[in-house]
């Protein structure tokens, strides 16, 4: 696997804005170091490998963190998974599923 290109914290902050500011609630960081923690999630490594082998479920680790952290204000969950689709979408993985099975 060539090395994945991971979610940048700007990017991550952007990705919430856009949920907020396309579907509602309130902007703003609840938590940093939560933040800071979901975003380093899925990069984190042991032995020379990484914790989460594939890209999907380097993405999964995105979703479930963010989701869980409530890092943010309001959209944690809108957050986490376009966070996550972002991700794939980086990296060329493709999800063949039509929109309202995401």
């Amino acid at each position: 696997m060539k090395q994945p290109r991971f979610l940048l914290l700007e990017e991550v902050l952007r990705i919430h804005a856009h949920q907020i500011e396309r579907y509602g609630g309130s902007f703003g960081v609840r938590d940093a170091g939560l933040l800071l923690s979901a975003v380093a999630a899925p990069q984190a490594s042991f032995a020379g490998g990484f914790l989460h082998g594939t890209p999907c479920e380097m993405a999964a680790a995105y979703l479930f963190h963010l989701a869980r952290n409530h890092p943010f204000l309001d959209g944690n969950k809108r957050a986490a998974l376009a966070a996550a689709l972002v991700f794939l979408e980086l990296n060329d993985v493709s999800i063949d599923a039509p929109d309202e099975e995401l």
